[in-house]
């Protein structure tokens, strides 16, 4: 089963992806064919990967699912069959037998990372749906690993305050 490695996220006081990144302008779905879109980065898509876009925090746009190309480090196409906002999330979605969550330099436990499952994940959650903190009592937890099968779309970060660095890798399962 492959594994695959990410590049090193910012986290911030704002739910968002694990693996994913947001859609820079609306887009408005084609009745003729693939429509393009100009998102934040590619660099976590490869090939035609299937993604679900998922309606940031006050938008209006449905939840779906599709497969992209990617075309530059800020482009790429998809078949959409709903119109979507600016700021709306697209989310790698990819079947995986593990995750693992490495942080990058130096955390405090004001600069935590919390991971939870759904677009909801808070700090004041834990033990509910946001279910590591990057500093677990206390104590600096170097890495985090999740063994259940899932898929990828399903982890949202959060930091507890300021910002925070992680490097995400993923096997497929």
């Amino acid at each position: 089963m492959p594994v695959r490695s990410f590049k090193v996220y910012t986290c911030t006081t704002a739910v968002q992806p694990l693996l994913g990144t947001t859609l820079q302008t609306a887009a408005i779905a084609s009745q003729t064919g693939a429509n393009t879109l100009l998102v934040g980065d590619t660099s976590m898509f490869v090939g035609s990967d299937s993604v679900n876009i998922v309606p940031a925090s006050g938008s209006t746009a449905p939840w779906e699912s599709t497969q992209v190309t990617v075309l530059s480090a800020t482009t790429m196409t998809a078949t959409l069959r709903n119109n979507h906002n600016a700021g709306d999330f697209v989310v790698l979605s990819w079947p995986c037998s593990n995750v693992q969550v490495m942080p990058v330099g130096a955390h405090t436990p004001t600069s935590s990372v919390w991971i939870g499952t759904g677009a909801t994940p808070t700090v004041t959650t834990a033990g509910t749906n946001a279910f590591w903190d990057l500093f677990y009592n206390g104590a600096y937890n170097p890495q985090m690993a999740i063994y259940d099968s899932d898929n990828t779309s399903n982890y949202w970060v959060i930091s507890a305050s300021g910002m925070a660095y992680y490097l995400p890798s993923s096997k497929q399962g």
